[in-house]
């Protein structure tokens, strides 16, 4: 009878999970502060929306679970927040970035994290995903790579159905990238 709840209860868990309290010194009055990561918060949303939109389930989409290794020793270990396996093979690597970016180029930390997925992950390309306004979308080939970084935004603005639309053109891109991939 409560299901629809279900969207509720998670998201004041949440909330929940990050509340916090300032210490106190003599004769101060107690007080209860809350502190939100959004970039947990976008990269969770970006997860739930893009599988919801794909009809897929976490087992695959997967939500930084899956290790993959850089170097051929295996010391350099990567995590991204988003990749498709189909069996043990990764058919799509991206990640979900919430930061603000004062002159609108994305960071080279982020594109040479992205370049690492799909190096390590033997990818033509791997996506990054950006609130709008923090980024604009663009394309950067890699010279003598061969690989794409994409760069995609959800705008998180407008009613429910405007950013389901967003999420959509975003899963499309996943898509593209994953053909690419089951091509080569």
């Amino acid at each position: 009878l409560n299901g629809h709840y279900e969207e509720v209860v998670m998201l004041a868990r949440l909330v929940l999970a990050h509340q916090s309290f300032e210490p106190l010194r003599d004769g101060e009055v107690r007080a209860r502060g809350l502190l939100v990561n959004m970039n947990d918060v976008f990269e969770d949303f970006v997860v739930r929306a893009l599988r919801e939109e794909l009809r897929v389930s976490e087992h695959t989409l997967r939500q930084g679970l899956e290790v993959c290794t850089l170097d051929k020793c295996e010391n350099i270990k990567l995590r991204p927040d988003l990749s498709w396996w189909v069996g043990g093979t990764c058919t799509f690597v991206g990640d979900a970035k919430y930061k603000r970016i004062d002159d609108r180029s994305i960071p080279n930390a982020d594109l040479y994290q992205a370049l690492a997925y799909a190096t390590a992950l033997n990818l033509s390309g791997a996506l990054l995903v950006y609130a709008k306004g923090e980024a604009e979308p663009v394309v950067h080939t890699i010279r003598n790579a061969g690989k794409r970084l994409e760069v995609v935004t959800v705008d998180l603005d407008g009613s429910i159905e405007d950013i389901r639309a967003s999420v959509a053109k975003v899963a499309e891109r996943v898509r593209c990238l994953r053909a690419e991939a089951r091509a080569a």
